[in-house]
């Protein structure tokens, strides 16, 4: 059975350990891609904010979000909101939310706060909020 040279070169670089590099041009492409994104994780405060609904509540207590939320969207500043919940306990809701500034969602909680919505949010809810700010580490 004769071998083709190219299988002969591409045995030898599987055997020896050989990696073929990208080009000049895909490491340029990977390390301006890289810069864009470390450009744009310095531009938005990440909040999360957890919340445990009353024992058995948590699909109810979604289903009300879902009818809020388009409302949040439409906050001064907010970038995205996402309400996401645990899939071994639906009473246990987290939302992930980005924000231009962590002061455009002060602004917005102290709203929600003054308009009662946290008073209503306690009622259907165990315990308190945990609200914690993330910066973007460009990593």
């Amino acid at each position: 059975m004769k071998l083709g040279l190219p299988f002969i070169f591409a045995a030898f670089l599987v055997l020896f350990g050989f990696e073929v590099l990208p080009s000049t041009l895909h490491a340029e492409d990977v390390k301006s891609k890289n810069e864009a994104e470390s450009n744009l994780t310095s531009r938005f405060v990440t909040v999360i904010v957890e919340l445990r609904a009353k024992q058995g509540t948590g699909n109810d207590l979604v289903a009300t979000f879902k009818k809020v939320l388009p409302f949040t969207r439409e906050s001064e500043g907010i970038i995205s909101i996402e309400l996401i919940h645990n899939q071994d306990d639906p009473d246990a809701l987290v939302f992930i939310e980005r924000w231009e500034t962590r002061s455009h969602y002060e602004q917005y909680f102290a709203q929600r706060k003054e308009a009662g919505a946290l008073d209503t949010l306690a009622e259907v809810i165990e315990g308190e909020l945990s609200i914690r700010y993330f910066d973007q580490t460009g990593a």
